[in-house]
């Protein structure tokens, strides 16, 4: 196991509760680990740095509508491996409105394994390997990452975000 990014769709009234409490983001976070059920967490296992690289260019954090779909948000909590984030009901309209627009095979002219060495994206390693097989797992999770947004957009979901081991 290594870092594992994740996604989890709450109500606006339980935003509140989470700001700050990073007992209960842990735990709710730990509650939803590898759930079944994707309207409410969606689980990127390691492969969250990689897809947020090929979405907005950036390692690390980017101002634009790209980053927040993973890095990117207000902080709320949470010390893992720096805070948790979220993205209010708006945000998660407009980031599911670019996500539908991806094509992801289109996205794939932008993996370069050996930028992502350069770049350090996590886990290190790995992406000159079975270049093939591993460019189709990351298309099947940014392919669950759009259907996880669309689905909280249309349930009008604020979304944290959070990586932890």
């Amino acid at each position: 196991m290594g870092m594992i990014g994740s996604l989890l769709a709450i109500d606006r009234s339980e935003l509140e509760l989470f700001k700050g409490n990073n007992e209960l983001i842990e735990k709710k976070f730990n509650e939803t680990y590898r759930s079944e059920d994707r309207n409410t967490n969606l689980t990127i296992e390691t492969l969250w740095q990689v897809i947020h690289f090929l979405l907005c260019g950036e390692p690390w954090n980017g101002d634009s509508i790209e980053a927040m779909v993973i890095l990117g948000g207000n902080e709320i909590g949470g010390d893992e491996f720096g805070p948790a984030t979220y993205i209010d009901e708006n945000e998660v309209k407009v980031v599911s409105e670019m996500l539908l627009k991806i094509d992801v095979n289109k996205l794939k002219e932008k993996y370069d394994p050996k930028k992502l060495e350069e770049n350090n994206i996590y886990p290190r390693g790995i992406w000159e390997d079975d270049v093939d097989e591993v460019w189709e797992e990351i298309a099947e999770m940014i392919k669950e990452i759009i259907d996880f947004y669309k689905k909280s957009a249309e349930r009008n979901k604020v979304v944290i975000k959070w990586l932890s081991f």
